[in-house]
């Protein structure tokens, strides 16, 4: 499993970057680190916490906390990369919403904006036909409208685009105070054939509410290989 150090960006440099995040369609391939300023977290904007008790969905892949890894049927998920966001939540670039980290539990994300993307750094160089799981765990800590739960990608061949994306599952939007587990298998895109699978992968992109005033807990991200007897 290997780690990614990307400096988070703070309010002043995530609301810079929002400005010009409108379009779901992007047109760069990598995403360059911004520059630190001030924590998001003194405004006062950033939710960080749980309101009340947090409940866990029940899914067929799960985190296990001692172990520091996806497991699907009691075996730890093979990983090409593996984000942690409780002990390194300054890996991944938000635009639209104020983001910083969440009391060790990960990175929070209070959207402000519409369109809230999660995106990583360039430059993963992911082979997408051994890796065709795409596992994100997060919390969702205020309610928020049109929820999205698209994942775009780049490829050394195409930037992000409308042409190439994949869906979460329709139930998987969590509830306030509910922490979900969402695999996309990146075999089955909805837009984009098997262009996954057929490619060096550069950089993800998670979206999340569509409409600004929710706000997450993001945990973990893996990308991983299809453990046997996963359907």
């Amino acid at each position: 499993m290997k780690t990614l150090n990307i400096l988070l960006p703070t309010l002043a440099a995530l609301l810079a970057l929002s400005a010009c995040d409108t379009s779901k369609v992007r047109s760069a391939k990598t995403a360059q680190a911004p520059v630190p300023v001030s924590s998001p977290a003194s405004t006062g904007i950033l939710v960080t916490t749980p309101t009340g008790p947090v409940t866990e969905r029940a899914n067929a892949v799960s985190w296990n906390q001692q172990g520091q890894t996806f497991e699907f049927q009691g075996k730890p998920l093979i990983t090409a990369r593996q984000w942690v966001f409780s002990s390194a939540p300054n890996e991944f670039m938000v635009a639209g919403a104020a983001a910083g980290p969440a009391e060790g539990l990960g990175l929070a994300v209070t959207e402000t904006q519409a369109d809230v993307v999660v995106r990583s750094a360039g430059g993963l160089n992911l082979d997408g036909g051994a890796f065709p799981l795409l596992v994100v765990r997060l919390t969702r800590v205020r309610q928020g409208a049109d929820w999205d739960g698209s994942v775009h990608y780049t490829t050394i061949k195409h930037p992000e685009s409308e042409a190439y994306l994949a869906k979460a599952p329709k139930d998987a939007n969590p509830g306030v105070n509910e922490t979900v587990t969402i695999v996309y298998d990146m075999e089955k895109l909805r837009r984009g054939g098997d262009d996954w699978k057929t490619s060096k992968i550069d950089q993800i992109r998670l979206d999340l509410d569509d409409s600004p005033g929710g706000a997450f807990i993001l945990q973990q991200i893996a990308v991983a290989k299809r453990p046997a007897g996963y359907p």
